[in-house]
């Protein structure tokens, strides 16, 4: 058997087997004696040989190895046929169709270039050859963008726009961009007015939102005092730094986070610096080392007209404090505790400080509200709690925060392993209790730790029993019925009564009296 390829040779090592694979789909047929089919258009066929013409050549056998001919026609052919026969744009577009499905794809943009010109505004061969309607005319998507390019030019130049660095403005627009003016709600300004405008300031060389550069400045003045470089972790919600690792700080930031959003979901407020007086809340974590602490304690209370310059000697000795005015700060050391403790502490304080910024008005929250919403945060959080409000140290408000001692009732063993409302069910099966009266009397410094449990509780219970925004609800009554500052605690009985009224009747549809009943039985009713 001989083989010729003709017009093109093929690569060495490329068989019959590959040229067979390569054939038209429909063709002739050549049966060879060992098998073998070859298709493809019978161009020659002699007493000799048999010549077929395939996708890659020609290929020539011995007559004698050839077994049968089955006649067919290739693609080509049936092409040659229907092209002879196609008149009209539905024949040649129906005959493009046809070739596409072959993959003959250049005879089928053939076809398809046939039918348009026969038919201008045949649609089916247009967009098979890729083109689009524009303004009633069909042309190519770059003649499109060209042409969509002069109208918008046209169109803007009759409107008396000209062009500035790719935008349309007006000719007094492009004066003032070229001054190097930006327009801001309305009024031309240079860029740095601009920005602002729009509550940003500078640090450094970089424009930030100025309540993160003003927390910026807060740790470099602190640093600039201590003579140290303390660098920190920040979000919208905090500002954390101290001489931890960064992964530690954004470890507590995360937690802040997370209080910051049970407390919007509760209290129905915005997210954002805004209720912490326009800037992040602020926390300063300390090490084991007491002086860092201790030395930037007046720096602190000097910024602030809630705590008083007398009390610095005494909350050097607390483990931590915190101030919500003018805007929201914390600052605590670790002393002898291990980390969790003093992440709780920040947790804690977090609390303390949204649930006194919420309508601040000058005015102070009850300790026992204040204390019980902080701690709730905390076990809401991190399902324990570690620290204790309770102004052993500094009387006056805001509160130094101290974690040692013990009541009689509880120890803080029972509130670390999150176990204090077994201790509280406990001590209201054996009637041990105070009153609600009793507890809304008391001042930060006389709370006990079944005060705190019996303060979370009535705020749990006011969440799981009342509709939502009862919390708000009740600190908003609360708060319009305080007494001026530095006092937190109505002493007149039948005044503290009627707020108490106010504030449980908006938030539970009750007096306080059948409160304290309703959520006693609550706590010891299984569920």
């Amino acid at each position: 058997m001989r083989i010729r390829i003709l017009p093109r040779a093929l690569p060495a090592g490329i068989g019959l087997a590959l040229l067979l694979l390569a054939a038209p789909l429909a063709a002739d047929t050549v049966v060879l004696r060992d098998g073998r089919r070859v298709e493809g258009e019978v161009i020659r066929k002699t007493a000799e040989v048999v010549v077929v013409r395939t996708g890659l050549g020609e290929l020539e056998f011995p007559a004698s190895e050839v077994v049968e001919i089955i006649e067919g026609k290739t693609t080509l052919q049936v092409w040659r046929e229907r092209a002879a026969k196609a008149k009209t744009a539905a024949d040649w577009f129906e005959l493009g169709q046809w070739a596409d499905e072959k993959k003959l794809r250049s005879k089928a943009r053939s076809a398809w270039e046939k039918a348009v010109q026969l038919d201008g505004g045949h649609a089916g061969a247009h967009k098979a050859l890729g083109h689009v309607l524009y303004k009633g005319r069909w042309m190519t998507p770059e003649q499109r963008d060209e042409q969509a390019a002069a109208d918008l030019d046209a169109e803007m130049l009759a409107k008396g726009l000209v062009r500035h660095e790719g935008s349309w403005v007006t000719p007094e627009e492009k004066a003032k961009l070229e001054q190097g003016l930006v327009l801001y709600e309305g009024e031309w300004m240079q860029p740095d007015d601009a920005k602002r405008a729009q509550g940003l300031a500078k640090y450094g060389d970089l424009w930030m939102p100025a309540g993160i550069v003003l927390a910026h400045e807060e740790r470099d003045a602190v640093n600039q005092l201590l003579g140290a470089h303390h660098d920190g972790y920040y979000n919208e919600d905090a500002f954390v730094m101290g001489p931890y690792e960064e992964e530690y700080l954004r470890e507590v930031a995360s937690y802040l986070t997370a209080s910051r959003e049970w407390f919007d979901g509760q209290y129905g407020t915005e997210p954002g610096m805004a209720l912490m007086g326009g800037r992040p809340a602020q926390f300063f974590l300390w090490d084991r080392d007491p002086l860092p602490f201790e030395d930037t304690v007046a720096h602190f209370v000097a910024q602030t007209p809630s705590l008083p310059e007398e009390a610095v000697p005494a909350l050097r000795k607390v483990h931590g404090f915190y101030f919500f005015d003018p805007f929201t700060l914390s600052s605590a050391r670790i002393g002898y505790r291990d980390r969790s403790h003093l992440t709780g502490h920040c947790v804690h304080h977090m609390g303390h400080l949204m649930v006194n910024r919420v309508g601040y008005d000058g005015t102070l929250l009850p300790p026992w509200y204040d204390e019980g919403l902080a701690a709730l945060i905390e076990h809401a959080v991190l399902g324990k709690n570690h620290v204790f409000c309770r102004a052993e140290a500094v009387r006056e408000p805001p509160s130094g925060t101290v974690a040692k001692g013990k009541d009689r009732e509880f120890n803080t063993q029972s509130f670390r392993n999150g176990r204090w409302q077994e201790a509280l069910a406990d001590a209201l099966r054996a009637n041990r209790v105070p009153s609600f009266d009793k507890l809304a009397a008391k001042d930060l410094g006389d709370l006990e730790l079944i005060d705190i449990a019996t303060s979370i509780q009535i705020l749990s219970w006011m969440i799981q029993t009342a509709e939502p925004g009862a919390l708000r609800a009740f600190h908003d009554e609360v708060r319009q019925g305080q007494p001026p500052a530095p006092v937190r605690v109505l002493r007149d009985v039948r005044e503290r009564h009627a707020v108490y009224d106010r504030a449980f009747g908006a938030a539970m549809g009750m007096p306080w009296r059948r409160v304290d009943r309703e959520w006693r039985q609550w706590v010891l009713t299984p569920r």
